[in-house]
């Protein structure tokens, strides 16, 4: 996972969760993994608890695809 940035489906008109939002934790994510620095590293507890704003009629990324990609990560944090 390390290095990897995650391309998700672009959805709208049906649920999706706030880009920005998961981008940021993305970001987050990674620099932990990396081992890079970062003012908040990524816990396994913070993936598994983490909520993203819901978006509906604007573009958002597809719900399914995040939370695979989370339930990732959290085994790789946990590694």
């Amino acid at each position: 996972m390390s290095g990897f940035a995650p391309l998700f489906t672009k959805v709208k008109w049906q649920e999706g969760y706030q880009m920005a939002d998961v981008d940021e934790f993305v970001a987050r994510l990674e620099a932990t993994l990396e081992g890079r620095p970062t003012d908040r590293p990524v816990t396994a507890e913070d993936v598994r608890n983490v909520q993203f704003t819901p978006v509906r009629f604007r573009e958002g990324y597809s719900v399914a695809e995040v939370d695979a990609f989370l339930e990732q990560a959290e085994s790789a944090l946990r590694r």
